[in-house]
């Protein structure tokens, strides 16, 4: 092949040609300034720089008067004047520009198809890969330097390529601004070192640039802004709420149709005069979402937001719960995020759209453990335990026995009760030491009714009531053969007219004297000789009759005989002690020493 004066001997000849190798080929630089076509000569021999043939061929595929190379001598001149069918193209390097955010391809579609867009007024991150013109080639060398000359603040912008080893590409990014819009008003340049020609000829540019290698045409974008009214998350219902803008300026645009779509849901919606638009949006599924924005005139803009499963278990706030209850039913308030499910025992409680929920649980007697259970959309859920014990049971309440009131101004009551409870005797609340109480009340003489009233810890109650008879004793003493008479320990006054005596072993007392001092009433009747004895107590009464003479006495009707018949001595009517006494419910206690007869009756 003949090449240029390799060999620096100012003559063209086959021996500036560059050899074979034995697949009969070779490498070369090519140094082009412009687009161009490289072909050659085949040869390397003096006949390839003579016409053996007669003259040139006349086409690029075959050689003229091919007879001619014959001669006499039966040598075929091999003259290889020929032009090879293969050859080779020198063009540009070829840019390809994506949108950075996506690497998607730069769209083409506004003004001029065959122009890259961008958007006015707008940093716009722009990814510029270059590629050899042939795909076959090598890669491109790094550092080249593409760049953007037009309508923009800067004279011109330029980025600088690097091997980009995620995508194999040798690319750079770069932001240019727009201030203008139309056709074809963004010129883009491509500036490369002269590496292979400082090698060969030192004097040469150490930069050649391409200029005008593509257009771009500028026009308006839109922008998008998102305000959510919650973290979007999986399974919740949230409004979203857009506002367009246009890009750079921050102008609001209205009617602009906003798209949102993905994680199982797929709606529009058009912005207002104030640019703005809500959207209430309800995911199904994890992952990305997109939302879209366009409008005649404007670029498309879209934007993508990652809707993740909510990994944060739900709030649970449970209202106060008594800790024991004698009702059979309890209410089961409290607060969860909106949108969850509710279950208290396994059952779905009722929830509002704040959150509040409310369920009705029926306790059994004893310890009751209340499982409250909330889940949120995307399945992640709060427990909580609440134990209630419910008792509906009356406090059991023992009484201790008391010994007969006699003359007393208080009385001490003591006795059980379910422990923790309170004891209230009538106006008194009892003091209560584990299950021991007691309770000092104030009683009068005869019958003190009163009411014990126990509740226990669940505000259940018992009442009991309570009869505290107060007893006045009545002591009447009296000395045989003396007049003297005590009554509670008193002289009587006045004295008895007549003293006691004997008769038959039965003591004689006078019988007005005794039955007066005991309360009762006695009547003398003359006419018969009779003496009538009436005790009223306590709703009751006793009624006695006897009869001077007579053995025979009666007792509320009923004849009883006597041992010694009543008698009248010195004006005073006699009768046995012990008949009285025991027939009136006294108690006769004789002291033969000192001749002492004591009479004990209990009365109210």
């Amino acid at each position: 092949m003949i090449f240029a004066n390799l060999n620096d001997d100012k003559v063209i000849d086959y021996r500036d040609s560059l050899n074979l190798d034995v697949n009969g080929q070779t490498s070369l630089y090519i140094f082009a300034e412009d687009a161009c076509f490289i072909g050659g000569l085949v040869g390397n021999n003096y006949w390839a720089d003579i016409d053996a043939a007669g003259k040139p061929p006349n086409t690029n595929t075959s050689a003229s008067f091919v007879t001619s190379r014959y001669k006499g001598d039966g040598v075929y001149w091999l003259d290889f004047d020929a032009i090879p069918e293969t050859l080779a193209k020198i063009a540009p390097p070829k840019f390809k520009l994506l949108i950075a955010e996506t690497r998607e391809d730069l769209p083409k579609y506004f003004f001029n198809k065959d122009n890259y867009d961008l958007v006015y007024s707008t940093q716009n991150h722009v990814v510029v890969i270059t590629q050899p013109a042939d795909e076959r080639d090598l890669p491109m060398h790094v550092e080249g330097e593409p760049g953007f000359k037009g309508n923009q603040h800067e004279a011109a912008i330029y980025g600088r390529t690097e091997y980009e080893e995620r995508y194999n590409d040798v690319e750079t990014t770069m932001v240019f601004t727009p201030t203008g819009t139309g056709e074809a008003v963004v010129e883009m340049r491509y500036k490369t070192q002269n590496r292979s020609w400082l090698e060969v000829l030192p004097n040469s540019p150490q930069y050649y640039e391409l200029q005008e290698v593509m257009w771009l045409d500028v026009y308006k974008g839109l922008e998008i802004v998102i305000e959510w009214e919650s973290q979007p998350e999986v399974g919740k219902t949230i409004k979203a709420f857009v506002t367009c803008y246009t890009s750079g300026t921050q102008e609001v645009v209205p009617n602009v149709n906003i798209t949102v779509k993905g994680c199982g849901f797929d709606a529009t919606a058009v912005t207002n005069t104030k640019g703005k638009a809500t959207i209430e949006c309800t995911f199904t599924q994890e992952g990305e979402i997109v939302v879209q924005a366009t409008k005649n005139g404007f670029r498309d803009t879209l934007m993508t937001y990652r809707i993740a499963k909510d990994k944060q278990p739900p709030i649970l706030n449970i209202d106060p719960l008594p800790e024991l209850t004698k009702e059979e039913k309890v209410n089961v308030m409290g607060t969860t995020e909106p949108d969850c499910v509710v279950f208290v025992n396994g059952t779905r409680a009722v929830v509002d759209s704040t959150g509040k929920f409310l369920a009705t649980v029926t306790l059994q007697n004893g310890v009751n453990k209340i499982i409250i259970t909330t889940k949120d959309p995307s399945g992640n859920e709060t427990e909580k335990m609440v134990v209630v014990e419910m008792d509906n049971i009356p406090p059991l309440v023992i009484l201790d026995n008391l010994d007969k009131l006699i003359d007393v101004e208080s009385v001490e009551i003591k006795g059980r009760v379910e422990p923790g409870s309170r004891v209230r005797i009538g106006e008194v609340e009892a003091t209560v030491v584990n299950d021991i109480f007691k309770a000092t009340v104030q009683v009068k003489k005869g019958q003190n009714n009163l009411v014990l009233v126990a509740m226990d810890k669940a505000g259940n109650s018992t009442e009991k009531p309570i009869t505290l008879t107060v007893w006045h004793e009545t002591v009447v003493e009296m000395v045989i053969g003396n007049p003297t008479m005590l009554i509670d320990g008193q002289t009587s006054n006045p004295p008895l007219s007549v003293a006691p005596y004997i008769k038959s072993s039965r003591t004689m007392v006078p019988i007005r004297a005794i039955s007066q001092a005991f309360g009762a009433r006695v009547e003398w009747l003359p006419e018969d000789k009779s003496i009538t004895i009436t005790l009223n107590e306590g709703g009751a009464s006793i009624f006695i009759i006897m009869r001077v003479g007579s053995k025979t006495a009666y007792v509320d009707q009923k004849a009883i005989e006597l041992d010694t018949e009543p008698e009248i001595k010195s004006g005073t009517t006699f009768v046995p002690l012990r008949f009285v006494a025991e027939n009136m419910g006294c108690t006769v206690n004789f002291d033969s020493a000192t001749k002492t007869v004591r009479i004990e009756r209990l009365s109210y």
